[in-house]
């Protein structure tokens, strides 16, 4: 099943400055599918059974005999593990924003942005101790909690500047200052030995025997910043150059940050007046640009020493 809400506003504070926020909350849970590669698997079982096995006895309870053809000695009966096996994944996620503008003078604008990232993520699974994949160890069960949390905070100003005189020809400017920090939990617990006389009782707790428990965090954060210059003559011609200067966490601490950058240029032929002598086309530009890139797509701490 899945709950969602979500609410938008956006207020004029006065005649300089414009506040908008938005709220998006969800849940969702759902019985999760088992892999495909356990026989546990319906899909998987639906190839393997043969149509004369049995899956009910004749008092009418379901079929657990792992021996004789006519029952389940390989594969196991699905119609038990639908019913005693506990596959449940619940997933709750908040996003908000909230965005300021201000019109410092004519046409020069400060934007504020702010934004988070709120995620947990709880799956349980309990495989039961008379048949299926924790037959073995007399019944299994194993819980995750997985949290994240990511925000992002940008600030900008932004200039335009009409150059009078000379129709839709105008030059924008923008320098900014962006931030962005992730954090992940995990916590995850294993046990086994499970009372068969009582298929109720499928918390972690219940195990007679721990298997192992599990916990790691793993943060990253990336700081940036960046001018922006644009210029439009006539919508015929635009130039577009750019410069930034990025940080990253997930580099060492004398390789941080790099420099970037970038230039384009666009030819809008359809706006020329010879384009207007045929009739086969009905738009065409022409675009180049070159520039800089990275690639911060690594591990959290793949840059520390593992010895």
């Amino acid at each position: 099943k899945r709950i969602s809400g979500l609410f938008n506003f956006d207020h004029q504070l006065n005649k300089r400055m414009v506040l908008s926020a938005g709220v998006n909350v969800s849940n969702v849970g759902q019985n999760t599918p088992y892999s495909l590669n356990y026989s546990a698997n319906p899909t998987w079982a639906a190839r393997a059974l043969r149509p004369y096995q049995l899956a009910y006895n004749e008092d009418g309870t379901i079929n657990t005999n792992s021996k004789g053809e006519t029952n389940f000695p390989g594969v196991y009966n699905p119609l038990w593990i639908a019913k005693y096996d506990k596959k449940y994944m619940s997933e709750t996620r908040v996003l908000g924003n909230v965005k300021l503008k201000y019109n410092i003078w004519d046409k020069l604008n400060y934007t504020s942005y702010f934004s988070a990232d709120y995620n947990t993520l709880e799956e349980t699974t309990f495989l039961n101790a008379t048949m299926g994949d924790g037959a073995a160890l007399g019944g299994r069960s194993k819980n995750y909690f997985v949290r994240y949390f990511n925000w992002l905070s940008r600030n900008q100003l932004d200039y335009r500047y009409d150059i009078k005189g000379i129709e839709n020809t105008y030059v924008n400017a923008s320098v900014g200052y962006e931030a962005q920090r992730s954090k992940e939990y995990l916590l995850a617990a294993d046990g086994f030995g499970f009372p068969a006389a009582h298929e109720s009782l499928t918390a972690l707790s219940n195990a007679a025997t721990p298997n192992g428990t599990y916990g790691q965090y793993s943060n990253y954060s990336f700081v940036t910043m960046y001018g922006l210059l644009d210029a439009n003559f006539r919508n015929r011609f635009a130039i577009n150059t750019s410069i930034r200067r990025d940080g990253s966490s997930r580099f060492a601490s004398n390789n941080k940050y790099a420099n970037f950058y970038s230039i384009g240029g666009t030819w809008n032929i359809h706006q020329e007046s010879f384009f207007n002598q045929q009739n086969i086309f009905s738009f065409a530009k022409l675009r180049s640009s070159y520039g800089t890139t990275g690639n911060a797509n690594l591990g959290n701490y793949d840059w520390m020493p593992q010895a």
